[in-house]
């Protein structure tokens, strides 16, 4: 099911709709970008990573994602055991830009 909702909103994502011209990193893929890359598996692996002693508040290692907040809800509560999870911060975009540092002035404008 969870596949299936990423899948359906494939043309919603940043990195697939245009937004972002780049590829993603290598190192850390998003969700959209490894369901689409590595269609024939059929689960990825997720870490639920406490963020602090004082609050049950987790961070969803390896599922990293640009969707937009409807579908990160419907994400996240399609994994068996989040169907009641409250998402605190959602998931974002972004693009890294590179400048040549010969191109830079000393006061660091181009």
């Amino acid at each position: 099911i969870t596949h299936q909702i990423i899948r359906d909103n494939f043309h919603r994502a940043p990195l697939f709709s245009g937004q972002i011209e780049g590829i993603g990193p290598r190192y850390c893929p998003s969700i959209e970008d490894k369901i689409n890359r590595f269609s024939e598996k059929e689960r990825h692996q997720l870490f639920l990573e406490p963020q602090t002693i004082h609050k049950s508040e987790y961070y969803i290692n390896g599922l990293s994602t640009s969707l937009p907040l409807d579908v990160q809800e419907k994400v996240i509560h399609s994994i068996k055991g989040l169907e009641n999870a409250f998402i605190t911060r959602y998931g974002y975009a972004i693009e890294y830009d590179f400048i040549q540092p010969t191109e830079l002035t000393h006061a660091l404008e181009t």
